[in-house]
Parts: C-alpha cells; structure tokens; sequence
C-alpha cells in the first residue's frame, strides 16, 4: 500500500469513531475547510514536530452522516514528520455537539465557542469537541497523550479557542 493509501486508511480509520459517515450530501457545508481552521503551527506546537495536512490545495475530504444531527463537513489531518499517520484531525460540521456515551469521561470546557466538552479516555483527552452557532469543530487528538490537566491540554484548549475563531 503507498503512502496515500495509509493516509486514506488512517483517516478513515480516526473517522470511524465519530458517528454513521455516508458519504456527503448535497447539503454539504463546503464553506469551512478544516486545513484553514487548524494551522500548521498550531499543529505543530500540540504534535512538537513539524507537519503535513492530509488535506492540503483542496483535498478536503467531505463527510456526511450522524454527528450528532449532522449536515456534511470537513476534514483535515496533521502528520507529524517522519510518521505516516496523523496525530490530530480536525473536523467541522453543521449539526451540534454529540451526546453523553459510555465509553468515554466527558468533561466540561468553559470558556471555548458556545459550549465544549473534551471526551477522555484512560486518562487521556481523545477529543475536544466545541459548538459555535451552528457548527461544531473536533480536535482528535490521535496517538497524543493529552492528560485532561496539564500544559497539552492548555495547548489543545488554545488550538480550540483560536479555530472557533475563524469559523
């Protein structure tokens, strides 16, 4: 398999744990470009290499399905250098804030867009989730140890607070 093809893979993969992903809609929500949302350095300063988007020059990947009353959305992974897999996705959809779930801790966040929580498990921060108007934003934090205290979280939660900006 080449290296797009674990890229696809990978990407799927991290994407999977987010709700019923059908392909996208004509309803998409195209107007949001998860590579734009996210920047490389605010990657960068989370992942401590420099990085890659699995996205970049247009190659947004549209998803559809349910995201908690979902309408499309964008998607966009960092690769840290010398890896081949992304160590944060970032993806934005029209739709609000999933639900509680048993299989993760979720938490809280104050202070981040209209309303955040981060969803942890084994002590670890898996994903920020933030809802602003009618989007929602998800930093997954894939293969990172993010412990819910601490200077990673901190980093996340101003990656968070920076990226509801621009949305």
């Amino acid at each position: 398999m080449n290296k797009h093809g674990i890229i696809a893979l990978t990407l799927a993969a991290s994407l999977a744990g987010c709700g019923n992903h059908e392909g996208a809609g004509a309803d998409a929500d195209k107007s949001l470009d998860a590579c734009q949302i996210v920047t490389a350095d605010e990657a960068q300063a989370l992942v401590g290499k420099p990085v890659t988007s699995t996205g970049g020059g247009g190659g947004v990947v549209l998803i559809g399905g349910d995201q908690g009353n979902a309408s499309g959305g964008s998607t966009c992974g960092w690769i840290p250098e010398g890896k081949s897999v992304s160590q944060l996705n970032v993806t934005v959809w029209q739709g609000d804030l999933p639900g509680e779930r048993q299989d993760v801790k979720v938490l809280h966040v104050d202070g981040i867009g209209d309303d955040a929580l981060a969803m942890v498990r084994e002590g670890s921060v898996i994903a920020l989730l933030v809802r602003k108007s009618d989007h929602v934003l998800k930093l997954n934090t894939v293969f990172l140890d993010v412990p819910p205290e601490g200077p990673k979280f901190e980093q996340l939660k101003r990656i968070a607070t920076a990226a509801a900006g621009r949305m």
